[in-house]
């Protein structure tokens, strides 16, 4: 499958190809609309196949739910291009909802549904109605696809309200890309803890007379991640955290059903201090779910004594836990990460394959998988590029 910025070059091709035999002067540098480079607010149904290239705004869109002026509408706004936002002090995505009434007239925001553009994304998403916190107010669907593709931040809250009360985020990642979870964050409840089946919200197309089940409005936090990486060691793509130290990080889900089989969760470990990272599965459902985990940073990976392949064990006997599952049947698998650092006074990478080992135990009626050790296996180091004389 093609991808977005594949296509807008086919298209420049077709244009130029045409504009040759038609042998007129002019050849189009672009077809394509200049990036939207500052913060929107859509008010009414749109579809966007701009890119979308934002540093410090926000992309919001909003619906109204409002019995005093009788106004009442779904507004959706739908992002095909690729998208870039970063907002370190606010929202890089909103979708609300305003008025006094009690109905499920929202806000929805959809970013690469067709899991072909290319999503960067640092900052929190809103959801909710910040005049009338009591109902719900809007729904963000965010689908990434791809090891270019990331979020990294939270969702924000609203008033105190939890995410199921207020709308929710769908959050697909798959074929590696990932999501870096807030740091200072340590907790999150999927889907609608309260309802079962209630996870998606409604629609109505005769005013509000009967309602159906829409499932661009998902209750909660739907997060999914088969093929894809939640990242606990990196704050953003090559940036380690910084609020708490290396290995002494934990990300517990809630009501987690089978929504992370098929997730890589990447850690930072201390093996040395029998430390690391530990994530926490409760409520989890179904048979054959599987997770995959990786090492993406321990401090003795920068050890200038250790030049070659080498091993970092656990001093504990038996090892360090890392995951703690509610059901037993679950499984975990060691991946391999691929990283690297400056040698020779900064003229060289050094490339590291990690490897965790992996043993795993069932204690006390819960699935607890440990790392004993983590191999890392070095390649050749390549030059770095050098600057060229004028």
């Amino acid at each position: 499958m093609k991808t977005n910025a594949d296509n807008k070059q086919v298209r420049l091709g077709t244009q130029i190809a045409l504009a040759l035999t038609m042998g007129t002067a002019f050849v189009p540098t672009t077809v394509y609309a200049a990036p939207i480079t500052a913060s929107q607010t859509y008010t009414a149904d749109v579809t966007v196949a701009d890119d979308v290239n934002i540093a410090d705004g926000t992309i919001t869109v909003e619906g109204v739910d409002d019995d005093t002026s009788s106004q009442h509408a779904n507004r959706t706004a739908i992002l095909k291009g690729n998208v870039k936002i970063k907002n370190l002090s606010g929202n890089i995505l909103a979708a609300l909802s305003h008025g006094d009434g009690t109905q499920d007239w929202t806000g929805i925001l959809t970013i690469n549904p067709n899991r072909t553009s290319k999503v960067e994304l640092r900052g929190d998403i809103l959801v909710g109605r910040p005049n009338n916190t009591s109902e719900r107010g809007g729904y963000v669907n965010l689908y990434l696809k791809g090891a270019e593709s990331y979020f990294a931040g939270g969702i924000a809250d609203l008033d105190g309200k939890a995410l199921h009360q207020r709308g929710g985020v769908r959050l697909e990642l798959s074929d590696g890309a990932t999501w870096y979870p807030k740091e200072g964050v340590d907790s999150y409840t999927l889907f609608n803890p309260n309802d079962p089946l209630e996870d998606f919200g409604q629609t109505s197309t005769d005013g509000g007379a009967s309602w159906t089940e829409d499932q661009s409005k998902p209750i909660g936090f739907h997060l999914s991640a088969n093929s894809g990486v939640i990242d606990m060691a990196f704050a953003t793509p090559n940036e380690k955290c910084t609020i708490k130290p290396v290995g002494e990080r934990t990300l517990t889900f809630n009501n987690t059903k089978s929504a992370l089989s098929g997730a890589t969760f990447r850690i930072s470990t201390n093996l040395t201090e029998n430390k690391a990272d530990k994530i926490t599965l409760n409520g989890v459902t179904g048979a054959g779910n599987q997770y995959h985990l990786q090492i993406g940073f321990d401090p003795k990976m920068n050890d200038p004594a250790n030049k070659t392949n080498y091993v970092i064990e656990a001093a504990a006997a038996g090892g360090v836990p890392v995951l703690d599952s509610e059901n037993t049947s679950d499984t975990a698998a060691a991946s391999e990460y691929t990283t690297r650092k400056a040698v020779a006074a900064g003229l060289l990478q050094k490339v590291f394959k990690v490897k965790p080992t992996l043993v795993e135990a069932t204690e006390s009626g819960r699935k607890i998988v440990r790392v004993t050790k983590i191999t890392i296996s070095d390649t050749a180091p390549t030059p770095q590029p050098q600057p060229q004389a004028a």
